[in-house]
């Protein structure tokens, strides 16, 4: 599946909760990076036992199999649709065919010892500004990006090996992906110079499941989140203007963070001193004009964590479209009950498809039903350990 967004409806009821209700953790072996739904970029620990239970030798249990399903739909009072995705639950067939064939020679007895393992690419693009040249490019590109990038695909094949994503292999998973993010950037900015493109920007979330692992890098305010025990654990952390980080970096590269109209922004003053235009996040590709100072940056957090066996059981990929309207642990408890609603069919086992799919349909329903006015992209991932 590879598709550009179209719009799509559901059904479903409301609740609410409150932000306390997720409680996103780190684990110092695993999940080396993760973050609170209530604090931005708060850490915890956990207990290792929690982490490493159930893992065999040689890099852990990869689930059975993988099924992916999406929806999408374009904000009611907006012209276009700016947000892309990219969904592919079988992506090693096509990261194989596009990787360089000197390394695919190196690299061929690694991969055909694990031949049959999943590896999973999922990303969400959320544009804004004037255009969706960003977002579509990020979009047609990421996977070629990943599949050329000889040092990330090195990463991934090394950790395969490894029981776990200790420090080591983190920093250099996070110094592959951060070139290859500055990269694709380049790439955008350039293109939408050359061409005297409007001056738009996307933000960027990038997961590669590789057997039971797990990478995710994230520059902007896509989100994703993983049900472990039926609890949200978010593997991403939003990069807005009021972050305390960001705010520092922003404001040392010159520009200024202000509350416009009750949204934290990046203000970039034009020439005039009179006017300036403005965003609210502070991290993604494109944004060519505020990039000149380096405002905003492509450069992405970077997370990994190894898939516990049927503890692990899906997780959430989508835009702010759906997070600005949905909690973290609401979304979790919204999937597993159209899961459970397909559990109860015989058919289920085949059905795992048409679940994902109705769940995230349900998703991008109740973030309507509370009145989101963005576009929505909502990718729910289903991991079947049978």
């Amino acid at each position: 599946m590879y598709d550009a967004p179209g719009a799509r409806s559901a059904n479903g009821g409301t609740r609410r909760y409150d932000a306390a209700d997720s409680m996103p953790v780190a684990c110092d072996m695993l999940l080396v990076t993760s973050w609170e739904e209530t604090s931005g970029d708060e850490r915890q620990s956990l207990d290792e036992a929690d982490c490493i239970a159930e893992f065999m030798p040689g890099g852990g249990v990869s689930p059975s199999a993988i099924s992916q399903g999406f929806a999408t739909s374009k904000g009611p009072m907006k012209p276009t649709m700016q947000d892309y995705f990219v969904a592919v639950s079988d992506a090693l067939g096509a990261l194989w065919s596009l990787s360089p064939p000197e390394w695919r020679a190196a690299r061929a007895p690694a991969f055909a010892h694990h031949a049959g393992a999943p590896f999973c690419l999922t990303a969400v693009f959320d544009g804004h500004g004037s255009g969706d040249h960003a977002a579509r490019t990020a979009q047609e590109s990421v996977l070629a990006a990943v599949a050329s990038d000889a040092e990330l695909l090195d990463c991934f094949a090394q950790n395969m090996e490894l029981p776990g994503v200790g420090p080591e292999a983190l920093a250099a998973l996070s110094t592959a992906f951060r070139r290859s993010f500055a990269e694709l950037d380049a790439r955008i900015c350039g293109e939408g110079e050359a061409r005297g493109l409007p001056h738009d920007g996307t933000t960027a979330l990038v997961s590669v499941q590789v057997g039971p692992k797990l990478y995710t890098a994230n520059a902007g305010d896509c989100r994703a989140v993983l049900c472990r025990d039926g609890r949200a654990l978010r593997l991403s952390r939003d990069h807005k203007p009021e972050l305390p980080e960001e705010r520092q970096r922003i404001e040392a590269a010159g520009g200024r963070v202000a509350n416009v109209r009750g949204t934290w922004r990046v203000v970039l003053p034009l020439a005039d001193g009179c006017t300036a235009k403005v965003c609210s996040v502070s991290r993604g590709f494109g944004d060519r004009d505020f990039k000149a100072n380096a405002l905003i940056s492509p450069e992405p957090d970077v997370a990994a964590l190894v898939l516990a066996p049927h503890r692990d059981t899906f997780a959430v990929h989508a835009s702010d479209g759906l997070w600005g309207a949905v909690g973290d642990q609401e979304a979790v408890d919204v999937v597993s009950e159209v899961i459970d609603k397909f559990t109860g069919m015989t058919s289920f086992n085949t059905q795992h498809a048409a679940a994902a799919k109705a769940a995230a349909q349900e998703l991008v329903k109740l973030a309507r039903d509370r009145g989101s006015m963005d576009d929505i992209t909502v990718v729910v991932t289903l991991y079947d350990w049978d």
